[in-house]
């Protein structure tokens, strides 16, 4: 769960929280989302 705050090139995100299912845990899956929104957010 997360929101966008801010108009314009003034804008931050944040991520309350982030869910894995107990099967796909320990893989470094959260890291790697929270690596690509990093990335995404970086670039617009």
């Amino acid at each position: 769960m997360g929101k966008v705050e801010g108009q314009g090139e003034s804008w931050h995100g944040h991520v309350t929280a982030v869910t894995v299912a107990t099967e796909f845990r320990r893989q470094k899956l959260a890291k790697k989302l929270m690596n690509m929104l990093e990335d995404m957010s970086d670039k617009m």
